[in-house]
């Protein structure tokens, strides 16, 4: 059985919420949080994804941009102890890297993974140089 274990973040910023058509209100939220150079933006999961799943595409963008940028995305454990997990990069980091993600050019992302299911349910983006 497993135990039910908080967030890191009892308040995020912003939410993805599952099977929604509001992508675009996502983006445009995340680049104004991000375009004021905020210290730390967190993105609540509504729909936690595994581990080595990849991320849902329209946080994947995201990430893709802090990669290719020279930021870092690292993963942070939760609840339980770590059962390996760093294959889903590859998943992760694909795509063209387009002008309107360039908000995220000066930050590193976290990935907070519930250690008991493997699911990501916060993504935490960290301006560089604050941490």
């Amino acid at each position: 059985m497993f135990k039910s274990c908080p967030r890191p973040f009892g308040r995020a910023d912003i939410a993805i919420v599952a099977a929604s058509p509001e992508t675009p209100k996502f983006e445009g939220l995340l680049h104004n949080r991000l375009g004021r150079r905020q210290p730390s933006v967190v993105v609540d999961m509504s729909a936690p994804f595994a581990v080595d799943g990849g991320a849902p595409p329209e946080l994947a963008a995201w990430l893709t941009q802090v990669k290719s940028t020279g930021g870092a995305v690292t993963m942070h454990q939760y609840c339980e102890q770590s059962r390996g997990f760093m294959s889903f990069f590859g998943k992760m980091f694909t795509g063209p890297r387009a002008g309107r993600y360039a908000a995220a050019d000066n930050y590193d992302a976290v990935l907070h993974v519930d250690g008991v299911d493997q699911r990501v349910t916060q993504v935490e983006f960290r301006l560089r140089g604050t941490h």
